[in-house]
């Protein structure tokens, strides 16, 4: 079963399919006969591929007389898969790993390059103890060789201690070169930024029932989980079993899988109880659930499209708030005048980057384009602006996203505060990643006053 595993997951990075989400999950609906061992391995195989894209072309780079770039797309993801085995899945023998890439390849039509994808896979296993990389900087190759775990990548020639910081953290963390930069200009961790991008991020809960309840539920059915020490928030992360999402608690609504970091934003807004609350880019609901079980309060629910808020609808169903939480199809980019100084609070969870969710989303690495930022820094800006005017005085604002840029972030609340005097700041936050929290913003607003008055 393990050649159809591997045949599955070549063509699924084979396809270049950014939402590889929906194409594994394609996979799953495509094989019914996979056991969970099968879905594990898949699953792993497309997940460390992509996790670990830019390691592995670079360290591809380092051992093929072809440039990377003129490669055909079926030597190079047979390449690519084949290494992810051999550099990041020890249980997989490296000459399994080896020979399967070469079927793959000739299953892919590219036959006649099976010698070489050979010979490079061969030759890499020999030196795994003392790998080279390559990466190019402003137009320059930059040689790596790998030391240790410890010590990492070390530079081979005479290069500047920026151009190796920015080159061995690309490597090491296998996040593309200008993200590296951006994080290095941006914040003065970014190290421990990209160290906490690349940790298993444990799974969370928000609970609508008592944890400790919903804990036993839990361990009844196999899965473990754990409160948060001293948190405020009725949260639980996942320790052990089978996915909590096939059990009979999740089914029955008496929790929502989502991130602590994702929690964060309307836990600390402290809202009154039986607050009127706007949720503006809802999809896929969790907020809104938040919000209606910790405050009881009633909510309108918009996303921009009938696919996004069929899946709040669905999700606000399974955890019987949908008589709280009434959801609509709405733009937040254009104004909807009926909704002006209605609300009590305004949530704007915002399109972003996602670099904050790139850890455990790793195509994102490869889809996001630094002309993004620009671009999501207008979208944001209208809809702060449409937020601002559906607030009453006194109301809150509660923006979020879940990327790591200043220009989404701090500067974009600065800015709206610039052109909103009738707002003040109550608190914003950076959480920066690690095993618990994705990287995360949020600012908190307050109305002080209606704009027209003086």
């Amino acid at each position: 079963m393990e050649d159809t595993v591997r045949k599955e997951a070549f063509y699924t990075l084979l396809e270049n399919d950014m939402n590889s989400s929906e194409r594994m999950e394609r996979a799953f609906s495509d094989h019914p006969g996979w056991d969970e061992r099968d879905r594990a391995f898949y699953t792993a195989l497309v997940d460390t591929t992509l996790s670990r894209l830019v390691t592995i072309d670079a360290v591809i780079g380092a051992y093929s007389r072809t440039r990377i770039g003129k490669l055909s797309a079926v030597v190079r993801t047979g390449l690519e898969i084949g290494l992810a085995q051999i550099l990041f899945m020890d249980r997989v023998p490296d000459s399994a790993a080896c020979n399967e890439s070469v079927k793959l390849v000739k299953i892919g039509g590219d036959g006649r390059y099976s010698g070489f994808v050979n010979g490079i896979l061969r030759n890499i296993i020999r030196h795994k103890d003392a790998l080279q990389a390559k990466t190019v900087i402003d137009g320059k190759p930059v040689w790596l060789t790998y030391t240790d775990q410890e010590n990492g990548w070390r530079a081979e020639g005479n290069v500047s201690d920026q151009i190796l910081n920015a080159a061995g953290l690309s490597i090491t963390y296998s996040y593309p070169l200008w993200i590296v930069r951006h994080l290095i200009r941006s914040y003065k961790n970014a190290r421990q930024i990209l160290a906490g991008l690349s940790m298993k991020r444990r799974r969370f809960a928000f609970s609508a029932i008592d944890t400790s309840d919903l804990i036993e539920r839990l361990a009844g059915e196999g899965v473990g989980a754990t409160a948060l020490p001293g948190e405020d928030a009725p949260a639980v992360f996942f320790e052990s079993g089978g996915n909590p999402a096939d059990t009979k608690a999740f089914r029955e609504g008496l929790f929502y899988i989502m991130d602590r970091s994702s929690m964060e934003p309307v836990l600390r807004a402290e809202l009154r109880e039986k607050s009127r609350i706007l949720d503006l880019c809802a999809s896929p609901g969790g907020k809104s659930i938040e919000a209606a079980l910790m405050y009881k309060a009633s909510l309108l629910s918009c996303d921009v499209s009938e696919n996004k808020t069929k899946r709040i609808y669905q999700n606000i169903s399974r955890m019987h708030v949908e008589d709280r939480v009434e959801v609509r199809v709405n733009d937040a980019r254009v104004l909807s005048r009926d909704l002006c100084g209605k609300f009590d609070a305004v949530i704007a969870d915002v399109p972003c980057s996602a670099l904050g969710v790139s850890g455990r989303k790793p195509q994102i690495r490869q889809r996001v384009k630094e002309s993004d930022f620009s671009v999501l820094s207008g979208i944001q800006r209208e809809i702060l602006d449409n937020a601002a005017e559906y607030l009453k005085t006194g109301g809150l604002l509660i923006y979020s996203t879940c990327t790591l840029d200043p220009a989404e972030n701090e500067d974009q609340v600065s800015a709206f505060l610039e052109r909103r005097r009738d707002f003040t700041l109550k608190e914003q936050r950076t959480i920066i990643p690690d095993q618990y929290h994705d990287g995360f913003f949020y600012a908190i607003i307050i109305k002080k006053r209606d704009s027209t008055e003086g």
